[in-house]
């Protein structure tokens, strides 16, 4: 009886010891990586700018081809339906036998 006794407590002694063991035992540290980043590319292309337009003039003045007059394109006679000839700048309205009109004296 004593021996079933010393056996019983013997392995009870053991099962606490495992147990403890168990316990304090670390868990394997797992190394973490960095997220994954994609490659970083270092190759630089050069585009050429592009050459601007040639400039396109902008009419400035509308000549009446009735009165043969031309007037800026701000007075309130240059959208009348007989300006139909338009001028970038004043001395070509003048080359062209036009002359300016009394109202915005261009």
């Amino acid at each position: 009886m004593r021996r079933d006794l010393f056996a019983a407590g013997f392995w009870c002694a053991l099962v606490v010891v495992a147990l403890i063991l168990v316990a304090r035992r670390e868990e394997p540290r797992r190394e973490v990586l960095p997220p994954m980043q994609p490659p970083i590319i270092t190759t630089t292309y050069r585009i050429p700018a592009p050459e601007p337009p040639p400039a396109l003039e902008r009419p400035a003045y509308a000549a009446n081809t009735r009165t043969n007059k031309f007037h800026t394109l701000s007075c309130r006679y240059a959208s009348c339906t007989n300006c139909t000839a338009r001028f970038a700048t004043r001395d070509e309205a003048l080359e062209a036998g036009f002359r300016p009109g009394g109202c915005c004296n261009p």
